[in-house]
């Protein structure tokens, strides 16, 4: 039997035939070409980005697969005074663990400041010469079996101790200035070298102990320590503002001296007191006495005894433009650059009204300075106008005692004073055995029966400037402890 397929239906099918066999486009036969071609780049690219640009990353990570890695950590370097004394090194504990011994106890706290348990430095000289002390970490490398235990050590690379410090500050005077203030109340000693601004001691008490953090916490005492009205962790030597009182006189006599304003040697009848009429209403007087009556005096005999109201007049006659430049010549309103955090800028008022002048004259009123600033004001009247930037660190050194860096003095201000003009403040400033001081007693508040003791004063190459808090009068209080400093000083045969 045959098939009864249709021409028709045999032709469609034959069509159909056809249309398979014919060839893709050239538009459909590019686009899949260059879709090829896109994939096949993506993945070069990606191979050659993975071996090439990451391939070290990779091969790293792998070695570290089989690797334990441990950090040695490196010792810090040592801090030490100017006779070569240990003021801060390392020590180990049972398990290997690197931790910081202090020398100088209460004394030198907030001088060399301290590392926490993590090794981080925190404040003081520790905290200012990082840097310079914390080293660069080791490590070791050993292979790790299958249950990821070292294996064997493949690779060590020892750590490096930091460099150390070599300072100005001597730990004897140190300790001995830090006895010889009160027990009862706050106190501050700086000592300087007045031909290179090298700090020999710096003194705040009360201060702390930097072993307190180091090993285990006695927290007890640290809460007690952060209690304490007093606050043992505050530098007041360089932190502390306070009115300096009569010493400020310095820097008025300094300035009428310089500007020509005063005759050191005419004789004035000196009043006990000065006044100012209000000018709005009569019926009121500003009374601006004296501490005592002075009587018949000049310039020195002023400066010796202090009079209150030959300064206020010579501070009227110096005028708030000079005041505040000579105070700035000395230093004084400004940052000197100590290397140590925390240094404060006190303040010197620039206008006012003539009440105003006669007390910042007298270093009362808005007037505020650091024991620092003093000291390195009094150092620049002792060596003709020098003001010199106050460093605590003399030299770093390495591990072989090689210089890395010498650390020379800085002069921030020089030539403001004539040479008769220091010989005429000496003459007014003389104590007897070749010191030269002024005492200071400065209301601090509105109690007039409280006062800050003060005395700055220079001795051949050193400066050494005194702050007792409530002490009351300069000559009771601070001038006998900077005495028995010089005294302490000239037996020993240090410094002087």
């Amino acid at each position: 039997m045959g098939s009864n397929v249709s021409l028709e239906e045999m032709l469609v099918g034959l069509e159909s035939e056809r249309s398979l066999e014919k060839p893709l486009s050239e538009k459909r036969l590019l686009l899949f070409f260059a879709a090829v071609a896109i994939l096949m780049s993506i993945f070069l690219l990606r191979s050659g980005y993975l071996q090439i640009v990451k391939g070290k990353e990779l091969a790293q990570k792998a070695i570290l697969n089989h690797l334990q890695i441990e950090r040695l950590p490196a010792a810090r370097g040592y801090i030490l005074d100017r006779n070569f004394v240990y003021l801060a090194e390392n020590v180990a504990d049972a398990e290997d663990r690197l931790w910081r011994r202090y020398s100088g106890e209460e004394s030198t706290g907030q001088v060399l400041g301290y590392v926490d348990f993590s090794g981080q430095a925190q404040s003081g000289l520790e905290l200012f010469y990082d840097r310079f002390l914390k080293g660069k970490d080791g490590e070791r490398r050993a292979e790790k079996n299958s249950r990821g235990e070292a294996e064997k050590i493949v690779d060590i690379q020892d750590p490096q101790i930091g460099n150390s410090l070599v300072l100005h500050l001597d730990l004897d005077l140190q300790k001995k200035i830090y006895q010889l203030l009160p027990e009862d109340r706050a106190g501050v000693v700086v000592v300087v070298d007045i031909n290179s601004g090298g700090i020999l001691a710096l003194v705040s008490k009360p201060g702390f102990n930097s072993n307190l953090f180091s090993g285990d916490l006695d927290e007890a005492l640290y809460y007690k320590l952060e209690q304490n009205p007093l606050k043992p962790f505050f530098n007041r030597a360089i932190s502390g503002q306070y009115p300096p009182g009569s010493i400020f006189k310095l820097i008025i006599g300094s300035g009428a001296l310089e500007e020509k304003l005063i005759d050191p040697y005419e004789i004035k009848d000196v009043p006990n007191r000065l006044t100012i009429v209000n000018p709005y209403n009569p019926d009121i007087v500003y009374v601006f006495p004296d501490w005592k009556d002075q009587g018949k005096i000049d310039f020195f005999a002023a400066l010796k005894e202090s009079s209150n109201v030959y300064f206020y007049k010579t501070g009227e006659a110096l005028g708030w433009n000079n005041l505040y430049k000579y105070a700035q010549l000395f230093g004084l309103g400004g940052i000197l650059g100590i290397d140590l955090t925390g240094e404060a800028r006190g303040y010197i008022p620039q206008s006012g009204w003539l009440g105003d002048l006669y007390h910042a004259a007298i270093g009362q009123g808005e007037v505020k300075v650091t024991v620092l600033q003093m000291a390195m004001a009094t150092a620049a009247l002792a060596n003709g106008g020098k003001l010199y930037q106050p460093q605590l660190v003399d030299k770093i050194i390495d591990e072989g005692d090689n210089l890395v860096k010498d650390i020379l003095p800085q002069i921030i201000k020089s030539g403001f004073l004539q040479t008769d003009t220091v010989q005429l403040m000496k003459k007014g400033m003389e104590t007897g055995s070749g010191i030269y001081g002024k005492t200071g007693t400065a209301q601090f508040n509105a109690d007039k029966n409280k006062y800050h003791s003060w005395f700055t004063s220079f001795s051949r190459n050193i400066a050494i400037t005194v702050l007792v808090e409530e002490g009351g009068r300069g000559s009771t209080a601070a001038k006998p402890i900077a005495l028995e400093i010089y005294q302490y000083i000239k037996e020993l045969k240090k410094l002087n």
